[in-house]
């Protein structure tokens, strides 16, 4: 020990820098960390619970220094040469540097730095697709690093000043200091379990905002001796645990001839980050007003996933987002497009974007004999997506076989671009927001909003563009057109800004409209609960395709007013969390916690509903899972 902490041959004199420093790191983490608690103390919640979360935060910050400590005392045991007072101070300058990234990133999306972030960040398109600029990226981590600098400096000069040591022996100064950090811990522990059983819905929120879950373990004892928790079947995890298992074969596809009658041409129209409610005649005049005349809408739409790459896979597979990395790894095929190649079809797919992002490539390549990205076309999203277009009418015009057509638009996307003939909603941004603006989201709702809808305008003109252009070669008159979206959008609606950090309406429910040849009189239910896995299961139904066993959708001709979809929430490389979705209520289920069952929901209006059973949405939800499982089919 005296080796390890012995600097400039002074012990006492070390010691007591030492724990100066640790004073100071203590003072500025806590002001940091608060910040993840500002949502909880700006609610209109009682005293009690914001004193607790004020101590939860001091705790939670005693605990993670104690933690580094421990670390650096297993470090300089193993590099006793190196200078113990410099190493901390750069260890917990580095501490709060991500501390300071971690609060941006819980501020954007609602989670905390994780596997899915690391992941965003090295795609190689980051700063084109985020919005946020190579050079406020650059400018921020410089002066992260110019402040990390000076604070070094100024501390390593500030405990060189220190030259006396502690007037008290050490040992009592650290049995003091290490008696309060145990005291605040356990005070905060006892409030905690209090907490628990009175205001579950508060406990719940501050496990989120404190980027520690250190109260898991806590959680799960309360589980254990209440049923308060248990709002399902008994044992329904273990009863299902086998089909979690990633290693586990699935017998999808069933290999079937299947012959399509009715040779319609298909056109699928995806538009990134659309949202349902935003799909209405004020945002998509011209397309809305041909929809009217010859197809129909759906109102209760949902897509497969809140993220991107999951959301085109329950589209192109008809499956749930579960099996999209079994099937990425294996390069399995989608039954519905092998279908439509075996009838003879030509089938492409463009992607406006990058379409590598989390290898969604993967999904195209194995399926669609000509599929093409335009991310190096243009940094303009409008740009590419009229590119696109125009490329697309070019194939449509030379082709002399019936089709299969995808389109993938980007406009859509933040930071949401349009042509300068479609600045009809202002204010607008006029630039992508800097990393600095996303701490205050809120203050930008209406630019943001409003570029959104000039976005949506825009990319309704290219659709028009393209429905005039299929009605001027005749192939309108054997032609059905797809219009949905990969997932919603959200403005702080429910306090979440983008997507992909929540499984609430406004994030997962997605416009699914079909333009038909002519005037289908036989329309389905409207209102019916319906999902984007539901496409292709409905085009076999239009086409008189008679096969529906390698479909985790069906058609929605055949939808009823009980029937149930699924939307799985993108964490790490297979979804985790999943909403269960029937006509009266939302049933979320997740599959890593030690309760299957995580809350119940209006459908409608995403308000949390206490004390209901959704059991039927539990056995919906595995039975899907199960389908293609060789173990289920045997």
């Amino acid at each position: 020990m005296r080796k390890i902490f012995v600097y400039n041959n002074n012990k006492e004199l070390f010691l007591k820098r030492f724990f100066l420093t640790n004073i100071v790191f203590f003072a500025i983490k806590v002001l940091i960390n608060m910040f993840y608690i500002r949502d909880i103390l700006s609610a209109d919640i009682s005293i009690f619970y914001r004193i607790h979360s004020a101590i939860a935060i001091v705790s939670h910050t005693m605990i993670e220094i104690a933690l580094i400590l421990v670390s650096l005392y297993l470090i300089f045991k193993l590099f006793r040469k190196m200078p113990p007072l410099y190493v901390f101070i750069f260890v917990f300058i580095l501490d709060i540097f991500i501390s300071i990234i971690d609060v941006i990133i819980l501020s954007i999306y609602g989670f905390h730095i994780n596997s899915f972030i690391i992941s965003e960040f090295l795609q190689p398109n980051f700063f084109e697709t985020s919005g946020v600029s190579f050079f406020s990226f650059a400018f921020f981590i410089l002066s992260i690093t110019v402040f990390g600098s000076i604070l070094y400096i100024s501390l390593v000069q500030l405990m060189r000043r220190v030259k006396k040591p502690f007037s008290s022996p050490a040992k009592i100064i650290w049995k003091r200091f290490v008696l309060i950090i145990l005291s605040v811990v356990i005070v905060e522990k006892i409030i905690l379990s209090i907490n628990l059983i009175y205001s579950p819905a508060y406990t719940s929120q501050l496990r989120k905002n404190i980027p520690v879950f250190y109260l898991s373990y806590i959680i799960r004892v309360h589980e254990i001796l209440t049923e308060d928790f248990k709002m399902s079947i008994p044992d329904e995890k273990e009863n299902y645990e086998h089909i979690l298992d990633s290693s586990l074969d699935s017998g999808y596809p069933i290999e079937k001839d299947i012959l399509i009658k009715n040779k319609y041409n298909v056109i699928l129209l995806i538009l990134e980050s659309t949202r349902a409610d935003y799909f209405n005649k004020e945002n998509f005049p011209l397309v809305m007003k041909i929809i009217e005349d010859k197809g129909f809408t759906l109102v209760n739409n949902y897509s497969g996933s809140n993220s991107t790459h999951m959301g085109i896979f329950g589209i192109l597979y008809s499956l749930n987002p579960h099996y999209s990395e079994e099937v990425k790894t294996k390069k399995t095929k989608s039954f519905p497009i092998d279908v439509f190649r075996k009838n003879g079809y030509d089938t492409l797919f463009y992607v406006s974007g990058d379409s590598s992002w989390h290898h969604m490539d993967y999904y195209l390549k194995q399926n669609f004999q000509k599929n093409k990205d335009y991310a190096a076309y243009s940094s303009k999203g409008f740009e590419r997506d009229r590119k696109m277009v125009d490329d697309l009418l070019q194939e449509i015009s030379s082709t002399k076989t019936n089709f299969l057509y995808g389109l993938f638009f980007d406009s859509t996307h933040y930071p949401y671009t349009f042509s300068n003939d479609y600045q009809i909603n202002k204010p607008f941004l006029l630039k992508p927001l800097s990393t600095s603006d996303y701490m205050f989201l809120s203050k930008s709702r209406v630019e943001l909003v409003n570029s959104y809808k000039n976005s949506l305008r825009y990319a309704d003109s290219l659709i028009e563009k393209l429905l005039i252009e299929l009605n001027r070669l005749g192939k309108d008159r054997n032609t059905i057109i797809v219009i949905t979206s990969d997932h919603g959008e959200e403005f702080g609606d429910q306090e979440n800004y983008f997507h992909a950090n929540s499984l609430n309406n406004i994030q997962t429910k997605v416009p699914l409209s079909f333009i038909m040849p002519k005037k289908n009189s036989n329309l389905p239910n409207p209102e019916v609960v319906s999902s984007n896995m539901d496409i292709f299961p409905t085009l076999f139904d239009l086409m008189g395709v008679d096969f529906v066993d390698n479909f985790q959708g069906k058609s929605i001709f055949k939808r009823s007013h009980s029937s149930f979809v699924t939307v799985a929430y993108q964490n790490r490389r297979r979804p985790n969390k999943f909403a269960v979705i029937g006509n009266d209520l939302k049933c979320i289920i997740a599959l890593d916690n030690s309760r299957v069952i995580e809350s119940v929901h209006n459908a409608k209006d995403d308000t949390e509903v206490e004390n209901r059973i959704c059991s039927d949405h539990l056995k919906y939800f595995f039975n899907e899972l199960m389908q293609f499982k060789k173990k289920t089919n045997n």
